[in-house]
């Protein structure tokens, strides 16, 4: 479930629960009270399997690190941007396209049009060239961009490198630091 979907935890009480490393992107459990639980021996038992650990594990249809909060499942990316600024953005961009690296210098705070922007090449791209295709009906290479989920054309081209020049130029200007042209 998304987590903007549902009432969220709030950022200090995740600062309650989990400790972060900025420098290596890793979060761990802390010791839980016994208020947060039914009864002594569940708190116990939490705290001898998970205080003390590594958070979350990866979510195989993502590819993300996923936490679990109070039975909702939570991003840890932007867990992390909620314990380090004390909100929850509207998204979190890994910089460097790394799922798992979630140090704090590769996180940002993004639109859907800015994370989408740095999203690699899709695998069943055949030009091989992000925001290009070709265009049978006009036999051509058509060049294009996605803003605010909306395909924008850019034009048609015989020369395939003219497509990817349109491509790039559209989205530096566009997205700026988000742009990834590759």
């Amino acid at each position: 479930m998304n987590a903007a979907h549902h009432t969220r935890v709030s950022p200090q009480q995740l600062r309650e629960l989990l400790s972060y490393n900025p420098l290596t992107g890793v979060a761990l459990w802390r010791v839980r009270l016994e208020s947060h639980f039914d009864n002594v021996a569940t708190c116990a038992r939490w705290n001898t399997r998970y205080a003390g650990k590594i958070a979350g594990g990866v979510d195989k249809a993502t590819g993300y690190i996923r936490i679990s909060v109070d039975n909702k499942h939570y991003a840890l990316h932007r867990v992390i941007w909620a314990i380090m600024t004390g909100e929850w953005p509207p998204e979190v961009d890994h910089e460097d396209t790394d799922k798992l690296n979630n140090k704090w210098t590769n996180l940002r705070k993004a639109t859907h049009s800015q994370n989408s922007a740095n999203r690699v090449r899709q695998p069943n791209n055949t030009s091989g060239f992000k925001g290009v295709s070709w265009s049978a009906s006009a036999d051509k290479w058509r060049a294009y961009i996605v803003i605010e989920k909306k395909q924008i054309h850019l034009g048609n081209f015989d020369d395939i490198n003219d497509a990817k020049n349109a491509y790039k130029t559209a989205a530096k200007q566009k997205f700026g630091k988000f742009a990834r042209t590759t």
